[in-house]
C-alpha cells in the first residue's frame, strides 16, 4: 500500500520548500496557507497524476481544498 500522506506531503514540500514535518500538522488548512498558489496547485496535480498513474479531473480538483482532502482523494482512487 503506498503511503499517500508521505508523497503528498514530500511533493508540497518541495514545490513551497516548506518542512514536512510542518506540513503534516497543516493537512486541514486551505492549500494557499501551506504555499500554494493556483500554479503551484496545478503543479501539483500534475505531479500526483504521475506518481499514481492517474487522471485527476478538473471538477474533482474544486473539492480538493486542503491536503488532507487530497489525501483521502488518493485513498479511494487507489
Amino acid at each position: 500500500m503506498t503511503d499517500h500522506r508521505d508523497t503528498l506531503v514530500g511533493i508540497v514540500s518541495e514545490l513551497t520548500g516548506r518542512d514536512r514535518a510542518t506540513l503534516e500538522g497543516q493537512l486541514d488548512l486551505p492549500l494557499a496557507d501551506v504555499g500554494l498558489d493556483s500554479i503551484r496547485v496545478q503543479e501539483l496535480i500534475a505531479e500526483l497524476e504521475d506518481a499514481y498513474d492517474v487522471e485527476i479531473a478538473p471538477e474533482d480538483t474544486v473539492h480538493l481544498e486542503t491536503l488532507g482532502a487530497i489525501e483521502r482523494y488518493l485513498r479511494g482512487q487507489g
